[in-house]
């Protein structure tokens, strides 16, 4: 047998080849990565700090922020959540909480002044639920289920507490908006917009009829299926025009065009009969006798899928009431009949999705503008999906420079690479739809466009905008100290961005291999103006201080809010575990083991 030493000093010189091997591979990489920002990628880098710093182009910017947000003072709101799990014997707690920060941007002031407003408990804005299930009713109530269920559904339902805690998130940002008190005119998120509107689609799941929440009573009637289908339509924006005609999931440009009547005359080469209009005859939405060319409702659904989509909405802030403001337990259960079930998490996934939805619908009507920070991720929708896409389509022309990395990985070594580079930076904006949209390769080596698993679209195009930024360089020592990368997306503006989808800009467009046709919004190179983005960067830019050495180049205002929703899980926490007590006293409800251990201790 090997001694110890031996074994610590063959981990050493494993650790040190090891490290070795990185270090060559990233300097390998660093080379292509200057190579590609020297012959074409520096054409998609916007140097934002030299507007920023230049007092007169920072005074033209000012002045466009007060045209966009139609005000001088910028009232934003900062949401962060936190959650957890805690196991006792005999039940199991979930916790999803979410905290708020909320100040004002002085544009008026010389320097910027930011006001934050301090904590109020009457005007407390921070949401949290707190849910205690007993084990027993997490048993399957047949008898005979028990031979041959897995622990599939028990397996989804204890990881609720994550979906809880983005549910909290999204409800308490939608009270900002809804609110006309606060009269916000800015949300930030740490989180990914357009992510979280990727990883809550449980479409596949109501086609397998595998979502409790269908038939929950509200009201005098019951959620259905095409409840829930018309509500995965949403939003929809003719300014955008969306959702768009596609074969993909054309139901939701049906949905779109009878949002507001009962019948139309269509001319979208993509819906047929036997697939798009059979589907919503099925859920009872369209008449037996729509056909390609003439879609009429079902007189007995409604007048138009306007109604459906209301009644969801009142449903979703029914719920998320009940659970956040009244801790309503119950409310998690769905009624039917005479039994009623805990929902899953696919359930609650569907929840975040109608919030996310009814968020950005509000937030076009309040000209509230979203966006979405989050500071990690391994993504390549950047440097490979939408390079790669553009490039196929010709729309770039630039030579494949043979990375395998990140984005995050090769957009981190920029500042070492171009020494004019400062702070903030940022990519042009991209849309949200290249996280779907890749290129493939076919046995004969044929390239084609697709989706996820072929034909998935979503994010729908023309709905979020994507970009990386960096906050963060100092170059008074011999090499840059750098901040992370960060990823911001924001949901895209009815007004300032409909003119610049690729067909209006390019005279070009995207299509799959599924035969859909794809109509992104562009922005090509650091020479097509955005004035949103660039406001957004000003902002951020103006928001983060760099006063935390942990969270460098990361706007303060999350940071805080972190720091809130942190300190509300640990209270929490604390209060849900004194809970135990309760349990105690009663010895049957204790293992052998648990009653030895509390032996042992006295």
């Amino acid at each position: 047998m090997q001694s110890i030493s031996k074994i610590f000093d063959s981990y050493k010189e494993t650790l040190d080849r090891t490290y070795e091997e990185q270090t060559e591979n990233i300097q390998k990489i660093r080379n292509k990565v200057e190579t590609f920002y020297r012959e074409f990628l520096s054409q998609l880098i916007i140097n934002y700090a030299t507007e920023i710093r230049d007092s007169h182009k920072s005074y033209i910017i000012r002045e466009s922020i007060k045209e966009i947000f139609n005000t001088e003072n910028i009232r934003f709101v900062a949401i962060d959540g936190s959650s957890f799990k805690d196991e006792f014997p005999e039940f199991i707690v979930f916790y999803g909480g979410a905290y708020a920060v909320r100040g004002t941007l002085k544009l008026k002031e010389n320097p910027i002044q930011i006001e934050y407003e301090k904590w109020n408990i009457k005007y407390d804005k921070s949401i949290v639920a707190y849910i205690p299930i007993p084990y027993l009713e997490l048993d399957i109530e047949n008898s005979e289920d028990m031979f041959f269920a897995t622990d599939q559904e028990k397996t989804d339902f204890l990881s609720i507490h994550n979906q809880l805690m983005q549910l909290a998130e999204i409800y308490l940002a939608y009270t900002f908006v809804k609110n006309p008190d606060t009269d916000v005119n800015l949300l930030l998120l740490d989180n990914s917009l357009s992510s979280i509107y990727l990883s809550n689609d449980v479409m596949h799941k109501l086609s397998k009829n595998n979502l409790k929440i269908v038939g929950y009573k509200f009201r005098r009637t019951n959620l259905s299926s095409a409840d829930i289908f018309i509500s995965y339509a949403m939003p929809i924006n003719e300014n955008l025009d969306i959702p768009s005609c596609k074969n993909f999931r054309g139901e939701f440009y049906i949905i779109r065009k009878l949002f507001d009547k009962s019948e139309f005359q269509n001319n979208c080469p993509f819906i047929k009969r036997e697939k798009h209009i059979k589907r919503l005859i099925d859920l009872g939405v369209l008449a037996e006798d729509s056909n390609e060319s003439l879609i009429k409702i079902n007189p007995a659904f409604g007048e138009n899928t306007r109604e459906s989509w209301e009644f969801v909405k009142d449903f979703y802030e029914y719920i998320c009431e009940e659970l956040f403001v009244n801790r309503n337990i119950k409310v998690l259960k769905a009624k039917k009949e005479d039994k009623e079930e805990w929902l899953s998490s696919d359930d609650i996934r569907f929840l975040i999705s109608i919030g996310i939805r009814t968020l950005i619908e509000e937030s076009w009507k309040k000209n509230v503008f979203i966006v979405g920070i989050a500071k990690d991720s391994s993504s390549k929708y950047f440097t490979r999906n939408y390079l790669g896409v553009m490039r196929q389509i010709d729309i770039y022309d630039f030579e494949p420079p043979g990375i395998v990395a990140s984005d995050r990985l090769i957009l981190e070594m920029l500042p070492f690479i171009d020494s004019t580079l400062t702070s903030p930076w940022s990519t042009v904006e991209f849309d949200s739809v290249f996280m779907s949209l890749h290129l493939t390769k076919d046995e004969e080596e044929k390239i084609h466009i697709e989706g996820l698993r072929g034909d998935i679209i979503v994010p729908q195009e023309r709905l979020f905008l994507r970009s990386l930024s960096q906050f963060y360089i100092n170059r008074s020592k011999e090499h840059p100290q750098t901040g992370n990368v960060i990823f911001i997306d924001r949901v895209a503006h009815p007004k300032f961005d409909k003119e610049y989808k690729l067909s209006i800009k390019e005279n070009s467009i995207i299509t799959t291999s599924r035969g859909d046709n794809v109509d992104p919004l562009i922005f090509k190179d650091k020479n097509r103006t955005n004035k949103i983005q660039q406001a957004l960067i000003f902002i951020i830019d103006t928001l983060t201080k760099n006063l935390f050495p942990n969270i460098i180049g990361y706007p303060d205002p999350l940071h805080k809010a972190d720091w809130g929703a942190k300190s509300m899980n640990k209270k929490i926490r604390n209060l849900i575990k004194s809970s135990e007590i309760k349990f105690i006293a009663d010895p049957l409800k204790k293992s052998l083991r648990q009653k030895r251990e509390e032996g042992y201790g006295r």
